[in-house]
């Protein structure tokens, strides 16, 4: 018999009454209880630690002749990012050039007065302005090659940015054609590993995030979902 309206109203909602002559026409099967979790969507960036970051600055001001690592390219230490094109650097060069001749000259002037002097037709002063400007001449070379070692790798006016440390390549700011400036951070090196997710969650979503609960993180540059904890 069909129930009556006042059964039907004694329903839970979400219940069904099945006529008992329909029942032997059921499979009946249990389910498992499930508690859905909440979906929590937040804006989250990717970024290394800052202490796992290397930067790979432009040793002079110079213009970007070439580039030759982009961001997310792995890189091994040494290898090379950047070819700079620096009017400073072949100063700085042929300064080093210079000193070397000007050393040379005056070893070869303090030799000249040691046998004039050996030979009684040298003078004490002469010498020791001899030996004076042999040291003014290498203490000159010496501040011209520092000076050329902070340029790095590269001859004349080409200049070589390298990574300072193997890992991906974070950041790059070196664009061909564009002038940089001394110290300017042309790339950012970092470890592959220390590689991280940083999220924002809204105030609302705070209380309902756990330590070691499941997330998955989307990126525009993946073609698949990353899972993670």
């Amino acid at each position: 018999a069909e129930p009556s309206a006042s059964e039907q109203a004694k329903l839970d909602a979400g219940q069904v009454r099945v006529a008992e002559g329909a029942l032997s026409m059921l499979d009946i099967q249990s389910l498992a209880q499930v508690k859905a979790l909440p979906l929590i969507a937040m804006p989250a960036q990717v970024a290394f630690a800052e202490d796992t970051l290397s930067a790979a600055p432009a040793p002079a001001d110079a213009r970007v002749l070439s580039v030759h690592a982009h961001s997310g390219d792995v890189v091994s230490k040494g290898a090379l990012l950047a070819v700079l094109l620096s009017a400073d650097a072949l100063q700085t060069r042929s300064d080093v050039s210079d000193a070397r001749i000007a050393h040379a000259a005056a070893a070869t002037e303090l030799q000249r007065q040691r046998v004039m002097t050996d030979r009684g037709v040298g003078t004490d002063i002469d010498l020791r302005s001899a030996q004076t400007r042999l040291q003014e001449t290498q203490q000159a070379l010496s501040r011209a090659q520092g000076s050329a070692a902070l340029l790095g790798q590269g001859q004349g006016d080409r200049l070589e940015v390298r990574a300072p440390r193997a890992g991906v390549v974070a950041q790059r700011n070196a664009v061909p054609g564009a002038a940089v400036e001394a110290g300017a951070a042309l790339f950012m090196v970092g470890e592959g590993r220390s590689l991280g997710v940083t999220a924002q969650a809204y105030e609302a979503d705070v209380a309902q995030l756990k330590p070691g609960a499941q997330v998955t993180v989307s990126l525009p540059q993946l073609t698949r979902d990353v899972p993670g904890t």
